[in-house]
């Protein structure tokens, strides 16, 4: 079990449940009433992480920070690009700071198998209709051989849906396929969490933009509005999604994490214990 941190950039928050017993004054002693108090869980997430070369400042960023703030970073690898891509010397940073980097699956490719020039890889977001079933199940096949080759076991697990995007069938192949979480939305039922077998699937999070490289303090403060309505909300998990141009500079992504811990520090959350750490310690 790896140790829990008192901060967490993908965002990943999972409640858990537990029970108080509390003495009623204005009743008899042998009543009691039991009050149900919720736990979050969170961890901060980097998608599209293939460890090349370009990435080595990000990465070195991303260390500045996790330990000025004492978080800690799931990595959305991406499996084709991580086995073609690896840079020997930038892997050795997430290996000599294991203990704030962990790698879990962001997709084969990345890219729509059907056309180039369309978005979704397990999904086609642009035309909004389903990748065929065939497809979908390699994709995870080999993506999870990829991983299980380097032995990295977390990403043997779970799976954040390039774009997010996917359908009822990316959820039944990522079970089957033995990955007990994955994060993608819509979810086909319309809710926001589904559990399907032995998979939990959830589609709240905060998705960062994408190709910002510093924020103004009106973004933070929507940001922060918007985590705090999540916050509010009664969820297993919620993530907030970061990518590697948030972290061009150590000071890109600086304040917004900051401000981030600043709205969990307030304690906005009232009767809601909060937990930080990687998204595998909620499983």
């Amino acid at each position: 079990m790896k140790k829990i941190f008192f901060g967490a950039l993908a965002l990943t928050i999972f409640a858990e449940g537990c029970s108080e017993k509390i003495l009623g004054n204005d009743k008899s002693s042998d009543e009691r009433v039991k009050e149900e108090t919720k736990t979050t869980f969170v961890s901060f997430r980097i998608d599209d992480i293939d460890f090349s070369q370009k990435q080595e400042i990000v990465l070195r960023n991303a260390v500045l920070l996790a330990r000025k703030y004492n978080i800690v970073f799931d990595l959305g690898v991406i499996a084709g690009r991580f086995e073609t891509n690896k840079n020997a010397a930038v892997f050795r940073i997430y290996e000599e700071n294991s203990d704030i980097f962990e790698i879990v699956a962001h997709g084969l490719t990345h890219l729509n198998p059907v056309s180039p020039t369309r978005t979704g890889e397990f999904y086609d977001a642009t035309k909004e209709e389903s990748i065929p079933e065939d497809i979908q199940e390699s994709h995870i096949r080999e993506m999870k051989e990829i991983f299980k080759k380097h032995g990295l076991r977390e990403a043997q697990e779970i799976f954040f849906v390039p774009w997010h995007a996917g359908d009822r069938k990316t959820i039944e192949i990522a079970e089957r396929n033995g990955y007990r979480l994955i994060t993608m939305s819509p979810l086909p039922d319309g809710s926001r969490e589904l559990k399907l077998g032995n998979i939990f699937a959830t589609s709240v999070f905060l998705d960062i933009v994408y190709w910002k490289r510093s924020f103004t303090g009106e973004e933070i403060q929507h940001y922060c509005q918007s985590f705090n309505l999540l916050l509010a909300g009664d969820y297993k998990s919620i993530e907030i999604v970061m990518h590697p141009y948030n972290f061009a500079t150590p000071e890109s992504s600086d304040e917004l994490i900051g401000k981030l811990m600043d709205e969990v520090a307030k304690g906005s959350l009232i009767g809601r214990k909060i937990k930080f750490g990687f998204v595998s310690q909620s499983l």
